[in-house]
């Protein structure tokens, strides 16, 4: 009785910090020497109270996910991880995070990428928002509808607009440090041209502004 009481106080300390998962309580509870027996009765008693509700926390993770523009790979993921069954996740994702909802969420972190001052071309762009999807694990079919949207966009239009003059500075400043470091490489002048040119390509930089800034810096 003894230990049940000193663990259940422990238990509803800590959901008075957070809210959790019944996975997460027992573990918190192994973790403070509760025997397994004792546990599975702190967890019962929890239930009857409503103060643990794996259902309940499902629903309300998924939402807030979806606030904090996680896709719903990660969302599901994360909810595993802390205990809740795969079936149940995908039921509730069903209802409260919808294909559509997660293409709006892949269109808002574009257009978070969009907004910030660094140039891109439509190739840098592209791959950078290509990356940013992957890593936060949006679907094949989100990323492929999102990157087909990009020539659609308003914003990103804006964006390739406002960032052509800068980007053409940033070139011309990469293309005479690859002039530098090629010319110490190459005798032949044609092979530094082609290895400018190619390093400018690689980084992204629209075609015909490469072509144009290695001529030019050839002509030099």
């Amino acid at each position: 009785m003894e230990l049940f009481k000193k663990g259940y106080n422990m238990a509803l300390k800590y959901l008075s910090y957070k809210s959790s998962t019944e996975l997460e309580i027992s573990q918190y509870l192994l973790r403070k020497d509760i025997d397994t027996e004792t546990i599975i009765s702190i967890i019962n008693r929890l239930k009857e109270i409503n103060y643990l509700n794996d259902i309940e926390y499902t629903k309300r993770y998924i939402i807030q996910n979806k606030e904090k523009l996680k896709s719903k790979k990660q969302t599901i993921r994360e909810l595993e991880a802390k205990g809740i069954d795969r079936e149940i996740t995908i039921k509730f994702m069903a209802e409260l995070y919808t294909e559509q909802m997660e293409l709006e969420i892949a269109e808002l972190i574009i257009n978070k990428i969009c907004r910030s001052s660094e140039p891109l071309s439509y190739s840098q762009l592209r791959n950078k928002i290509n990356y940013k999807l992957r890593y936060k694990e949006f679907s094949n079919d989100t990323i492929k509808q999102s990157i087909a949207l990009l020539t659609e966009s308003d914003i990103i239009n804006k964006k390739l607009e406002d960032s052509e003059e800068k980007l053409k500075i940033k070139a011309e400043a990469e293309a005479i440090k690859y002039l530098n470091k090629y010319s110490k490489k190459y005798d032949n002048k044609s092979m530094v041209k082609r290895n400018v040119l190619g390093a400018l390509l690689r980084k992204g930089y629209p075609n015909e502004m490469c072509f144009e800034i290695t001529n030019d810096l050839m002509r030099q």
